[in-house]
């Protein structure tokens, strides 16, 4: 049986390498897991707003960030939770790269990096579509989405097999 090694200027225990790197794991696989729940929801937001929101011609024309101002402070309301999920999207994926850093999984590090450029080309063609009205831009901020929930799906299945042979 191994103990805890000490700190030599405090004599506190000091966790091992290993038991660090499980707690970062641990980290990075609920942060994939919330991720992948608001990629879910932000999704079906989309479906929503496509099916029951015509954008106001008002929100058109003004360049990206209006659109973005826009759609977070006026009607529909519907619109202004999908644009905010996606402002959250973006806080959620850097978190997930910073923790990919932490627990020193590089696999992760890549999935969450692809995931945060996804998670930029939606917002950025979503505030596209707003501001334009163009299918185009609708059509790519969808693969976008689903380009980002594939590689939170592909890191928990791989987080899921790491933590079993961690054991």
């Amino acid at each position: 049986m191994t103990r805890p090694s000490s700190s030599r200027r405090s004599g506190r225990p000091t966790a091992r390498p290993d038991a660090r790197t499980a707690k970062q794991t641990a980290g990075l696989r609920i942060t994939f897991l919330a991720a992948t729940i608001m990629v879910l929801l932000q999704i079906g937001l989309g479906y929503w707003v496509a099916a029951s929101v015509e954008v106001p011609g008002t929100d058109q024309g003004g360049g990206i960030f209006t659109a973005i101002g826009r759609a977070l402070s006026h009607r529909p309301l519907n619109l202004a939770a999908h644009a905010t999920l996606g402002l959250l999207l973006i806080l959620t994926a850097i978190s997930a790269i910073v923790r990919g850093l932490l627990a020193r999984r590089s696999t992760m590090l890549a999935l969450a990096t692809i995931a945060l450029l996804a998670v930029l080309a939606a917002n950025v063609t979503g505030a596209k579509f707003v501001d334009a009205g163009k299918d185009t831009d609708s059509t790519v901020m969808e693969i976008a989405s689903m380009v980002t929930l594939t590689c939170y799906l592909v890191g928990l299945y791989l987080l899921g097999k790491w933590r079993f042979r961690l054991r």
